[in-house]
C-alpha cells in the first residue's frame, strides 16, 4: 500500500523547491486526488465487509461507510443498490400490505439499513470505505502502490500549475 510521505518524498525530489510549505501544499493536494479518485469508479480496494448483527430489521452503518455494495444473509437474501427502496415501497412493506418472510428490499436513512419486510440475525455488509483526510505519515493508505506513478504524476501537475509563470509563452 502507498503512504503520503512516500509519494510527497517522491515527487519533492522531482522540483528544486522541497520546502515545508510546498509539502504542506502537496499533501492538501493529495488529498484532493484520493477524494477524486475515489468518486471515478467502483474500486473493489475500496470496499470493505462486515457482520452486522439485526436489531429490530435494522443494521447501524459502520462509521468509514460510504455507499452500499451489498448486503447478504447465506441461503436467505442477497441485496444490491437495485434493491433500495423508495420510501412508499418501504411503506407498503411496513404497514403489511406486501407479506413475505425474506427481505426483499432495504432503506437507508444515513444510519441505519432498514430491511423490508424484515430480517433477522447476521448480515454480512459490503461496502465501499469512506477515503480519509491523510496526513503527512508513513502510515498505509487505502490504495495500492499500483496507483503510486499516478499520484506522484498528480502532485507534480498540481504543483507546476502553481509555479506557473504566466508571462513565460506556452510550449
Amino acid at each position: 500500500m502507498l503512504t503520503t510521505s512516500d509519494i510527497l518524498d517522491g515527487a519533492l525530489a522531482t522540483i528544486q523547491d522541497d520546502s515545508t510549505v510546498i509539502r504542506t501544499k502537496m499533501l492538501g493536494w493529495l488529498n484532493l486526488c484520493f477524494q477524486r479518485l475515489a468518486l471515478d469508479r467502483d474500486w473493489p480496494f475500496l470496499n470493505k465487509t462486515g457482520s452486522l448483527t439485526v436489531t429490530a430489521n435494522q443494521i447501524t452503518i459502520p462509521v468509514d461507510f460510504a455507499s452500499f455494495v451489498s448486503a447478504s444473509q447465506t441461503g436467505n437474501f442477497f441485496l444490491l443498490p437495485k434493491n433500495q427502496l423508495t420510501d412508499e415501497e418501504a411503506w407498503e412493506y411496513a404497514s403489511g400490505v406486501v407479506g413475505s418472510t425474506i427481505p426483499v428490499g432495504f432503506t437507508n436513512d444515513g444510519t441505519h439499513i432498514t430491511f423490508y419486510p424484515g430480517a433477522t440475525g447476521t448480515v454480512s455488509l459490503k461496502y465501499q470505505q469512506i477515503v480519509p483526510t491523510y496526513t503527512d505519515t508513513a502510515t498505509d493508505t487505502l490504495f495500492p502502490t499500483q496507483l503510486g506513478n499516478l499520484f506522484h504524476r498528480a502532485c507534480l501537475d498540481f504543483y507546476y500549475e502553481y509555479d506557473m509563470d504566466e508571462r513565460a509563452a506556452m510550449s
